[in-house]
């Protein structure tokens, strides 16, 4: 299997991180089913979450919403100030994204 350019890799990480990544079947990699501009939303998001998520939820399954979930539980000290502020602007967009019919993964 041929491996995924780092730069690919970094952008699925980082969409993958807030739960906002579904894969289609069949699909080899997965694959954003956002609008565009809440997928530029969730992207942004999730930039700001990323040292966040490496640091301290690394071992959490994405899906089902549970990268968000674990920021959340986080002692607002230990996350970072983008993180922080990040984090009510994810839940709102997981929030619109359900509205929407998307399921959270």
């Amino acid at each position: 299997m041929t491996r995924m350019p780092y730069h690919l890799r970094l952008a699925l990480a980082a969409a993958t991180s807030l739960g906002f990544v579904t894969a289609g079947p069949g699909a080899a990699w997965a694959q954003q089913q956002l609008p565009p501009g809440m997928q530029a939303e969730a992207n942004a998001l999730a930039q700001a979450c990323r040292p966040d998520f490496t640091r301290l939820c690394s071992g959490v399954q994405p899906g089902g919403g549970r990268v968000l979930a674990c920021l959340q539980q986080q002692q607002p000290n230990k996350l970072s100030p983008a993180c922080r502020e990040a984090l009510p602007k994810a839940a709102a967009l997981q929030s619109r994204a359900a509205e929407s019919g998307l399921p959270p993964r």
